[in-house]
């Protein structure tokens, strides 16, 4: 059974990149300047508060320095998210076949809009706690496009379509109707049987989460409760593959 995995990273990719170089730009100043202050071979972690602010003093009295930005002694905190591993259907093998390629990115780019069909950096657009969290959209990344690599849409498979919801972790294809898959997926984030039931025989289903329960957690409390689903926080596909049988 073929395996896919998700690389999940939740929080705003340009405001944490800004914290690593603001971290990055202290650890900098503190190696050329920091002998001025008796800190020779000193880490940053090592710092008493007195310490601290002798470098910051020392910063802002540097202009050369200072005109780079803002320096953090305190490292950033680990990204939040972490990897979602997929097994994939066997039963269902155009719709495997479609999002493991969007995983590895091993198709052309899209004909009409000259993007990767490929989920690399991709936003999960539409969350609703405690019920799904739906990505996939490669060509506009807000829920309004995407495209397969067979074409804009392909037909639903009968064994992933009579597959039932039944849990968390279930991995299916978004449609806007009947025969209409394309690239944007959901997973379930939800155990209850009155919510799985609505979604039965309309969606097709080809996976299930074996690895990431924590990740479907820290998801489902980003996201919002309407029917819009749209995360207080941006989550952002950061990588994804396919993983060796």
């Amino acid at each position: 059974m073929p395996q896919a995995f998700l690389d999940i990273e939740i929080g705003d990719p340009a405001s944490r990149q800004a914290e690593i170089d603001s971290h990055e730009r202290a650890i900098q100043f503190l190696k050329k300047r920091g002998p001025e202050l008796g800190l020779t071979g000193t880490g940053i972690t090592d710092l008493s508060e007195e310490q601290k602010d002798l470098l910051l003093e020392l910063y802002q009295s540097d202009p050369s320095s200072r005109d780079q930005g803002p320096i953090t002694l305190t490292p950033p905190f680990p990204p939040r998210g972490g990897r979602l591993i997929f097994a994939l259907s066997s039963t269902t093998p155009k719709t495997t076949a479609n999002f493991l390629s969007l995983c590895t990115n091993s198709k052309p780019p899209s004909k009409t809009t000259k993007k990767p069909l490929h989920y690399k950096h991709t936003p999960f657009h539409r969350i609703i706690t405690s019920f799904i969290a739906q990505s996939g959209d490669v060509t506009r990344h807000d829920g309004s496009g995407g495209e397969s690599i067979y074409g804009p849409k392909f037909n639903d498979e009968k064994a992933g379509l009579s597959a039932k919801f039944d849990g968390r972790g279930v991995l299916a294809m978004a449609n806007s109707g009947k025969n209409s898959n394309s690239s944007q997926f959901f997973v379930t984030l939800t155990d209850d049987p009155v919510k799985l039931k609505k979604l039965d025989g309309k969606y097709v289903v080809f996976g299930r989460v074996v690895e990431g329960w924590e990740v479907l957690d820290a998801m489902s409390a980003v996201g919002s409760e309407d029917d819009g689903g749209r995360p207080k926080e941006m989550v952002v596909i950061k990588d994804c593959g396919e993983l060796p049988e």
